[in-house]
């Protein structure tokens, strides 16, 4: 028989020839996935979603998996050093045996009962699996999707009518009846169901994927508001007729400028002795150029009325969009003014039809009426339209009739924000209307926000995940300790474990020979359990040549 010479794999160093190589190999793949899973969490940050071809988590799961992979194949290293180096010192087989079972599935018990050794092992072992498994789901956590805003300034542009001219509404004949006022209705419907404003599909004209907000310039008009109060007694019938609610749109008499008087009363303030306060709200309208706040989105425009400055303040009522220039309609002075004869068939100007709008739509009148006789007593209202049923505060009915407020509801909230809003929602409609088909340009300055879906790190997962795998390796490190107090590289196999312990077939290798070594010993030597009757195992050898250098 031949005689196989031992040769070195990397060098003929002793320290290197015994260096357990794949367990090395193996720990420093777990570094180098802890290592890139840090990286792709903490370079993602901020990063757009669409910006990732493969996206991090996609990485963090394969970081994880290869992992798992070496992690197993560094964690069997540090048990077959473990084995060996007690082997080396002197143990009994039933620690080594638990050693090599290292608290698997149920043998964690056992192994911690079985002595130091073995306990060691298992606990280590324990921990290092416990680490790998909980710190991945943290990496994993660490990293998440927010929806983030990107602001910036841009230029846009729409069609939108800076005055409306005399006549474009229509005309007033010699009986003071409107005619032609064909282009009012569409925008009056449009009003009434709501219809989205649109503008120009034309690149610069729209806000696609985002929302723009600014400040365009378009015909409106401008206004002043006061407001007078006086006490009103409810629950008599001495004040039966009376208004508690009332909107109406009247001309303005007298003025070589004629303008709109916008009156709004409400009662409120209600006492325990129904005297409630009847608030008289009065604005005085003229026709300008004024500043509409608008959102585009896409190709559709919004007009913000929460900021068009109408609500009530301390000072009183808000003083509306900012008035760029105002405009006096010949129009409207012509037809609105009564101390000039309009010629035949004068065309109206926007105040006109401003008027025929809200008086026709949205004024009201609405009067109390105080059932005495009844059983209990009580007030009630009515009016012709329903913008007082829209406005009256509705509370819960007292069915037993013990509260005293029962017999004069009649409480309001002021209409002039919503009059007024409606008004400029007509005028802005009319504007763009007549801008589109006049094809009246506006350029203005715009606040570009675009939702922008973005990776964002979450510090506290990622130091946690960080410190859990560590400490993983940590334990499989402390496993692999010690190496270089054996004589070869070693592993579990039962080859390896069979030749140490001196069994007979192994005779042929060397004393501390490696694995591989023992392998060309034993080569063609085959071994069947059950064998030879009886159940005693057979083996046949055979003699394979080794060559030599």
């Amino acid at each position: 028989m031949a005689t196989i010479q031992r040769q070195d794999t990397f060098s003929n160093s002793p320290l290197l020839r015994k260096t357990p190589w794949p367990g090395i190999a193996a720990i420093s793949g777990m570094v180098i996935c802890l290592s890139a899973s840090a990286v792709v969490i903490g370079v993602s940050h901020d990063d757009l979603v669409s910006s990732w071809g493969i996206q991090p988590a996609v990485l963090l799961a394969i970081f994880s998996a290869s992992s798992n992979i070496v992690f197993n194949t560094a964690l069997a290293t540090g048990i077959a050093v473990r084995f060996w180096l007690c082997a080396s010192r002197g143990a009994k087989l039933s620690q080594l045996h638990y050693i090599w079972d290292h608290g698997r599935v149920l043998g964690i018990g056992s192994a911690l009962r079985a002595g130091p050794p073995a306990r060691t092992v298992a606990v280590f072992a324990l921990l290092a699996n416990v680490m790998q498994f909980v710190g991945a789901p943290l990496l994993q956590r660490s990293s998440t999707q927010v929806l983030q805003y990107h602001q910036s300034t841009e230029s846009l542009s729409i069609n939108i009518a800076r005055e409306i001219p005399s006549g474009w509404f229509g005309a007033k004949d010699a009986r003071g009846r409107l005619t032609n006022f064909d282009r009012a209705y569409p925008i009056i419907q449009q009003w009434w169901h709501n219809t989205s404003v649109s503008t120009s599909h034309q690149p610069g004209y729209t806000c696609p994927g985002g929302t723009c907000t600014g400040y365009v310039p378009g015909a409106g008009f401008t206004y002043n508001c006061w407001i007078t109060s006086s006490p009103l007694q409810l629950a008599t019938n001495k004040t039966d007729n009376s208004t508690v609610f009332l909107v109406r749109l009247q001309v303005a008499q007298n003025q070589t400028s004629p303008y709109l008087r916008l009156s709004s009363w409400y009662t409120t303030d209600i006492t325990p002795d129904c005297v409630g306060t009847l608030y008289k709200e009065t604005c005085d309208i003229t026709t300008a150029t004024v500043s509409y706040p608008i959102t585009i989105q896409n190709n559709t425009v919004h007009l913000r009325r929460e900021d068009m400055n109408l609500t009530t303040s301390e000072t009183g009522r808000g003083p509306g969009p900012r008035v760029i220039s105002p405009y006096p309609s010949p129009g409207d002075i012509l037809t609105l003014n009564p101390n000039i004869t309009a010629p035949t068939s004068s065309g109206i100007g926007p105040l006109t039809a401003l008027q025929s709008f809200a008086t026709n739509r949205i004024t009201d009148n609405a009067t109390k009426t105080y059932l005495e006789n009844a059983n209990p007593p009580y007030s009630y209202y009515a009016g012709p339209f329903l913008l007082a049923d829209i406005f009256h505060v509705t509370s819960p009915i007292d069915e037993s009739k013990t509260d005293p407020l029962s017999r004069c509801r009649l409480d309001f909230r002021s209409p002039t924000e919503y009059v007024l809003a409606t008004l400029y929602d007509f005028t802005f409609r009319s504007a763009i209307i007549l801008g589109n088909s006049t094809s009246s340009t506006q350029t203005f300055e715009t606040q570009r926000t675009v939702p922008m879906l973005v990776f964002r790190t979450d510090g506290r997962y990622l130091a946690a995940g960080l410190v859990v795998m560590v400490c993983g390796l940590v334990f499989v490190v402390m496993l692999m300790w010690g190496w270089w107090q054996l004589e070869r590289p070693v592993t579990l196999s039962p080859l390896e474990t069979a030749s140490a312990m001196g069994a007979p077939i192994f005779q042929e290798a060397e004393r501390g020979a490696t694995i591989n070594e023992i392998l060309a010993k034993v080569w063609n030597i085959e071994f069947r359990l059950g064998g030879g009757g009886g159940g005693s195992p057979r083996v046949e050898t055979g003699v394979v040549e080794v060559g030599k250098g």
